[in-house]
């Protein structure tokens, strides 16, 4: 009896020569995407906070035509509120004004129901006097913070008085510190708008 015999294939693999050339090439193709990947992801924090600062601001704008004043409140002792800020963490050359209030007790939380104090937890800053609260304006989120995780700063002070004082809803930007001041033109690295 004959039996049959299949001729066995042999399999070869790739040399070590081979596999280095190919890891190599495939280094060099990694590290000319990773480049325009971390652009890329700039360019969209970027476009993400400048996007978050309009929805700011037409939620103040919506404030206002309801309530028919801008969030802003004079306590009874008269001192005034000088800046909302989001939740995140505080940029570096955040402006120094010592009476502020987290955002979200006017723009989520009904504020003629709460007891919002500014940061020292001394000035009543609850307005009860707002004709029409009908918000929440900004959709509520567990950390409202920019795309770096820096607060966003609304200085309100112009909202009181005629003088020169700007209204800016400003994030910190990709350096995280604060180069625009309150009087000023957007400096630096500064992502933002002014309200008037």
């Amino acid at each position: 009896m004959k039996e049959n015999m299949k001729p066995q294939k042999s399999y070869q693999g790739f040399s070590l020569v081979e596999t280095i050339i190919a890891l190599a090439v495939l280094s060099l193709m990694i590290a000319g995407v990773l480049p325009l990947a971390g652009s890329y992801l700039e360019k969209a924090k970027f476009s993400k906070a400048q996007s978050e600062v309009e929805t700011i601001i037409e939620s103040i704008h919506n404030f206002r035509e309801d309530t028919k004043r801008y969030p802003v409140y004079t306590a009874a002792a008269g001192t005034k509120l000088d800046f909302l800020e989001s939740d995140g963490n505080d940029p570096a050359g955040k402006w120094a004004e010592a009476n502020f209030t987290n955002l979200s007790n006017y723009l989520i939380d009904d504020p003629t129901t709460k007891n919002y104090q500014d940061s020292a937890g001394a000035i009543d800053f609850s307005p009860t006097d707002l004709i029409q609260w009908n918000g929440p304006y900004l959709e509520e989120k567990s950390n409202f913070s920019d795309p770096w995780g820096q607060k966003y700063l609304i200085g309100v002070q112009g909202f009181y008085d005629s003088t020169d004082t700007q209204v800016w809803v400003l994030s910190a930007g990709s350096d995280m510190t604060l180069d625009t001041t309150i009087a000023s033109t957007m400096m630096g690295a500064d992502i933002g708008k002014r309200m008037q």
